[in-house]
């Protein structure tokens, strides 16, 4: 039988016994979650470490990790994405671009691509991305950004050849 202290609300304290240890997170919080990251070879097919909603990660709805395999789900994340590379695609007259064509390791390359085939006074998208790289993509006519950063839009002119 396992007993802990307690402070109560008023200042009083008492002590509460029970059959089974309350589960602690690493970080010494109650830990009313368990990690999600398959584990073969366990019964319950699962890490199973305690963790507090303070500590786990939620990489899908219902689904906790802890600390140590949240790092390791990033990990496998960020293998199964392209290396950081430049897009351009054509303006559609908004503020976003639904399809980027052809990918260029600098920006430069892009824009200059961008310039090639655009008229003078087309509006154009620039952005850095990264793509996925997953089989499930292979045959896709779109494959989906995973991140991106540095988006731009340009006009075709004097401006754009010396940005």
């Amino acid at each position: 039988m396992t007993c802990e202290h307690v402070t109560l609300p008023g200042g009083g304290r008492a002590i509460v016994c029970s059959s089974r240890r309350r589960a602690r997170c690493a970080c010494g919080r109650p830990a009313p979650l368990l990690c999600d990251w398959k584990v073969p070879g366990k019964r319950s097919g699962a890490c199973d470490k305690p963790i507090c909603a303070g500590c786990s990660t939620k990489p899908a709805p219902d689904k906790d990790l802890c600390p140590e395999h949240a790092q390791a789900y990033q990990q496998w994340k960020d293998e199964r994405m392209t290396p950081w590379q430049w897009w351009w695609g054509h303006d559609d007259g908004f503020d976003t671009c639904e399809v980027y064509i052809c990918y260029f390791p600098t920006r430069d390359a892009a824009i200059a691509a961008a310039l090639h085939e655009t008229q003078p006074g087309d509006r154009f998208h620039v952005i850095e991305a990264r793509s996925s790289e997953s089989l499930k993509h292979d045959q896709a006519d779109v494959i989906p950004f995973l991140r991106t950063r540095n988006h731009e839009i340009l006009t075709n002119g004097p401006q754009a050849a010396s940005t």
